[in-house]
């Protein structure tokens, strides 16, 4: 099984701990999943670690692979840098600007996905390849999703 994630980055009062334990459930329930995301800071990261620990592994799919890593500083770099290293696969992805990368990459997540994690709040997204797009995307291509709120604490389970 392939578990997908798009979600937030740095979000005022989103509960990491919760998150993370959320995704926790969802991988102990499908101990050999492999998780699949793009490493960005906040969700993906968390789901990357979490994946890593309680599932089968991970596989990162990583937008404008040249420049992606100009999108980190400090600590959230090298978390990025040690999850990259530690999946069993890297996919790169490219587009005409890295908005349409961030897009392009949400949506192998979830053509490969056969369930995905959207850590999100439901607000539209904020650029191309948000949250919300990457929603809308896995909505039309019907695929399984489970939405985990970090703000509320809530999650919508199938």
């Amino acid at each position: 099984m392939k578990i997908g994630v798009s979600g937030h980055r740095h979000r005022d009062g989103a509960d990491w701990l919760w998150t993370r334990n959320a995704i926790a459930d969802i991988f102990l329930q499908h101990p050999k999943a492999v998780g699949w995301s793009s490493l960005a800071v906040g969700a993906d990261q968390v789901f990357a670690e979490t994946a890593l620990v309680h599932g089968g592994g991970h596989v990162a799919v990583i937008p404008s692979y040249e420049t992606y890593h100009t999108y980190f500083d400090g600590s959230d770099l090298d978390e990025y840098y040690r999850l990259l290293g530690r999946s069993k696969r890297v996919i790169k992805v490219s587009g005409k600007t890295d908005e349409v990368a961030f897009r392009k990459a949400g949506e192998r997540v979830v053509r490969a996905a056969d369930l995905m994690i959207l850590v999100w709040d439901g607000e539209p997204a904020r650029g191309e390849g948000g949250s919300g797009d990457i929603a809308a995307y896995a909505e039309k291509k019907r695929t399984k999703m489970i939405l985990l709120n970090p703000i509320t604490r809530q999650g919508v389970y199938p």
